[in-house]
């Protein structure tokens, strides 16, 4: 495996933990109605605010 596809798991997993935990805010109704299931959700993630 090169280093730029390391590169790019590595990226994705963080990108994929950050989602997670920016969904995990909402309810449940509302995970429901966008098509996610809390319990499927990956702990572990951290929301950046840049703005």
């Amino acid at each position: 495996m090169s280093i730029f596809s390391k590169l790019m798991k590595s990226r994705e997993k963080q990108a994929e933990l950050s989602v997670h935990a920016y969904l995990s805010q909402f309810d449940d109704a509302t995970l429901s109605r966008i098509g996610y299931n809390r319990k499927n959700l990956k702990k572990g993630g951290q929301i950046n605010h840049f703005l």
